[in-house]
């Protein structure tokens, strides 16, 4: 009766001990995705501000008559995104 206890013991111990790994793995596979998410978001932005300075520093060089207004660099902003 003591060696069935500890063999259904032992078997419920190696269960939980391979949920809590599988779980483990999974939590870092979430973790994996989510900082790759927030990464292609952040590198989005970033691009965004880089082109906008890009744009600004090119129309301040500009002649005043071949500038764009307001109105269209942000029409071309809105595009953008």
């Amino acid at each position: 009766s003591t060696i069935i206890n500890q063999d259904a013991q032992q078997q419920l111990y190696d269960q939980l001990t391979a949920a809590v790994e599988q779980a483990k793995v999974d939590m870092l596979n979430l973790y994996v995705k989510t900082a790759d998410i927030q990464m292609k978001t952040y590198d989005k932005q970033y691009n965004k501000e880089l082109d906008k300075m890009f744009i600004e520093r090119k129309q301040k060089s500009l002649p005043i008559e071949q500038q764009l207004t307001s109105i269209m660099l942000n029409l071309l902003e809105k595009r953008a995104d």
